[in-house]
């Protein structure tokens, strides 16, 4: 993928220079900041979602290690 990433930049910045296109720079270099910008948002999503399942697991401890309450439990004598 990063080759492929390079090899489009490459290609875009030799038409640039060769005035085949005439784009601004900050798009003819957009596969290098938008590739950067979707490796962070991943890692935010993993991060999020890592998080989420460690709170959800101490949650689901803490209910399990908490002492049932008698007083809501009304089973007859």
């Amino acid at each position: 993928m990063a080759t492929a990433i390079a090899a489009l930049t490459l290609v875009l910045a030799t038409t640039r220079l060769g005035g085949v296109i005439d784009w601004p720079w900050h798009w003819v270099t957009a596969p290098l900041w938008v590739s950067g910008l979707a490796l962070i948002a991943g890692w935010l999503v993993f991060i999020a979602v890592i998080g989420a399942a460690i709170l959800r697991r101490e949650a689901d401890f803490e209910a399990a290690s908490k002492p049932s309450d008698d007083k809501n439990d009304r089973r007859s004598p």
